[in-house]
């Protein structure tokens, strides 16, 4: 294949129809190829980036509830909610 590849700048990788393909047909071709490849795997990424936020964010919320059930009564209760209200996480 005797086509160029070309990186304008503009985020996009165009390729030039070679010589043996003036219409460009198995340019266009090839290229909408690579650019359903590159889709899948930035399918692929963006799948696994949120599952891993949604486990980190799950596990917050269980560690959260596991440092509420263990309250002593209704006073000790209201305390943790307050200090968690206030951004002090997990005080000891």
């Amino acid at each position: 294949m005797n086509s160029s590849i070309l990186y304008e700048g503009d985020s996009r990788i165009h390729i030039m129809p070679s010589e043996n393909h003036p219409d460009g047909s198995y340019v266009t071709a090839e290229l909408q190829a690579w650019a359903g490849r590159i889709d899948a795997v930035w399918n692929v990424f963006h799948s696994i980036a949120e599952w891993f936020d949604r486990q980190t964010t799950n596990a917050g919320y269980r560690q959260i509830e596991r440092h509420l059930s263990l309250t002593t009564g209704r006073a000790d209760l209201e305390r943790r909610l307050r200090e968690l209200e206030r951004g002090n996480r997990f005080p000891a």
